[in-house]
């Protein structure tokens, strides 16, 4: 259900407009002798109203008693629902309070204040104010400043889980927002001013959505070999969502979307992750992510030691030798040996040209099979 408050009948009129959702089933209410008007809203809609608030208690009494609630019964569709998303776009003015609590009910009439979500406020949202915070614990503080008052848009707080489960298929479930006194103090602090009973609180593009569970799909990876071609993946989300990809080590493969390129051997855990989010209409929750092992085996590679030949009483010459193919521009590391020096007689010839380190231990993305070469004269 969202409310947007603009005129059921559009008339481009921010004076104007009504307490009747958009979209979904809902009342508004207000408690504590709030009354209420329309305002400009927060810059969407056609006509742009909000719903503007006053009237709000003296300066040392009801805290926590007095604002707007928004009554949500709980549709049939919610049953398959993990989670439940609050929101909304606010405004207060400068001799409003500067503390506001969201509270939960579960019942309609009885409220606690909000525990076991996550408060959010959407990444460059705050406009001109400043001091701005919402906790988990529910508690929402702003500063608006001394001019032109405007919203904090994007504000959310999310329950999923145990924290949900109250108010997902509950007729009764209902929610508030409410000033109150500075933490720990007896009276209310002025958002940016000296307090007033007069000062206004708008709220607009108000919300409730439920958050549909979501799986994901993501089968085994097949073994790969240092060199493959780079390969894809595949794993789906059951919402439709499109699915990410993060590796557990950079070092061996890489992630570039759903693009995989192999770099080392060696293993890395494939995550494929889905953040939650809304596709045709329906708002889903964070999947639970899922893990593939990938393991990147050593390329098989023949060295063949090339034939060589020398003067008695000489220098050995370079031993050479050549491969199968390497992947990109990649040479061996080490040299071949023997055991044939300057010295060494024609009668012991030939000599064997041995691998020496030209082995798997200093190439480890290879696996070597050595040729020897025995026809040194």
């Amino acid at each position: 259900v969202s409310w947007n408050f603009d005129s059921t009948t559009p008339d481009t009129n921010v004076g104007t407009g009504t307490s009747n959702p958009a979209v979904g089933t809902g009342t508004v209410g207000l408690v504590g002798g709030v009354t209420s008007t329309y305002a400009t809203g927060s810059g969407t809609g056609t006509d742009n109203s909000a719903f503007n608030t006053t009237t709000y208690p003296a300066a040392t009494s009801g805290s926590g008693t007095a604002g707007v609630k928004f009554s949500v019964a709980t549709s049939a569709s919610a049953v398959s629902a993990t989670g439940i998303v609050i929101g909304l776009d606010f405004r207060q003015s400068a001799t409003a309070s500067k503390y506001w609590q969201l509270q939960l009910s579960t019942v309609g009439t009885t409220f606690v204040n909000a525990s076991g979500g996550t408060a959010a406020i959407a990444s460059g949202q705050l406009a001109n104010n400043t001091e701005t915070s919402f906790s988990n614990d529910g508690l929402y503080v702003n500063n608006p400043g001394t001019g032109s008052q405007q919203f904090v848009t994007g504000i959310t707080y999310t329950l999923t889980g145990s924290a949900a489960s109250p108010y997902i298929n509950n007729a009764n479930f209902a929610w508030r927002w409410v000033s109150v006194f500075s933490p720990g103090g007896s009276s209310y602090a002025a958002a940016n001013s000296t307090y007033a009973t007069s000062g206004t609180a708008r709220f607009d593009n108000v919300y409730v959505q439920y958050l549909r569970q979501q799986t994901i799909t993501f089968g085994s990876l097949s073994s790969k070999t240092y060199g493959d071609l780079t390969f894809d993946l595949n794993a789906t989300a059951s919402s439709g969502l499109t699915v990410s990809y993060a590796s557990s080590d950079t070092s061996v493969a890489t992630v570039a979307g759903s693009t995989v390129t192999i770099l080392k051997v060696g293993s890395a855990n494939i995550v494929a992750s889905q953040a939650g989010g809304t596709t045709n209409g329906v708002t889903y929750g964070v999947a639970t992510p899922v893990t593939n092992s990938l393991t990147v085996s050593r390329k098989a590679v023949t060295v063949t030691a090339d034939a060589q030949s020398k003067t008695y009483g000489s220098a050995n010459p370079a031993l050479t030798y050549t491969t199968s193919t390497l992947v990109g521009s990649d040479t061996l590391s080490g040299s071949l040996a023997t055991t044939a020096t300057s010295g060494s007689s024609v009668a012991g010839s030939p000599y064997t040209i041995t691998q020496g380190t030209v082995n798997n231990a200093n190439n480890p993305n290879y696996d070597i099979t050595y040729t020897p070469y025995r026809d040194w004269e």
